[in-house]
């Protein structure tokens, strides 16, 4: 079965990391993570943080010719990952937890044209909301991207790419969501009043 493409969610997780930089709801805390794996010789790893008023964020470039890394301006994320729509086929990874390099590794082919790349994002975001109850939303999610589509196919048995938009798992998801009570609220519940 052939995988199924995941461009439009890679524009949107895109999209939703820019926008971290400049709109942070009120009370709300954002912590980011995403990691590209360059066809190229260049890993990227960019992180950060976000409530209002308030945004922090690191970006680092590794040589993997060189074995050098640089610091590189968070605020190219966007154009760095850019590159990566170049790939005809955008699809997800959805295998066991692992790191982004082990999946990248386990796609390589003897037979495949090139490398495939990779981008793992994780973002936690937690909001407060009225009556002591906190909305928690969470990303854990890799697209892997194939500079041609038909190299999706020659990928090793046993990795598990996504073969339909509609494939749920309990390892890799987008912005999915829970309603949970603080413990400020929790920790008043017990007390009476006299």
């Amino acid at each position: 079965m052939e995988p199924a493409s995941f461009r439009q969610a890679y524009f949107d997780t895109v999209q939703e990391l820019t926008d971290f930089a400049e709109d942070i709801a009120p009370e709300e805390t954002i912590y980011w993570s995403a990691e590209y794996i360059a066809r190229g010789t260049q890993w990227y790893h960019f992180h950060g943080y976000g409530r209002p008023g308030e945004t922090d964020s690191i970006g680092q470039a590794f040589d993997l010719v060189t074995h050098s890394m640089t610091d590189v301006d968070a605020r190219s994320m966007s154009l760095a990952f850019l590159d990566f729509q170049d790939n005809e086929l955008i699809t997800a990874y959805m295998g066991e937890r692992c790191h982004s390099a082990h999946v990248a590794s386990s796609m390589l082919s003897a037979s495949t044209q090139s490398a495939p790349e990779v981008i793992s994002v994780e973002v936690d975001r937690r909001q407060r909301l009225a009556g002591g109850v906190e909305r928690q939303a969470r990303t854990a999610f890799m697209f892997v991207g194939f500079e041609r589509a038909d190299d999706a196919a020659l990928v090793p048995q046993g990795v598990c790419l996504a073969t339909s938009r509609d494939f749920i798992s309990p390892l890799w998801f987008r912005d999915r969501s829970r309603l949970v009570r603080t413990e400020e609220e929790t920790s008043h519940q017990g007390v009476r009043e006299a």
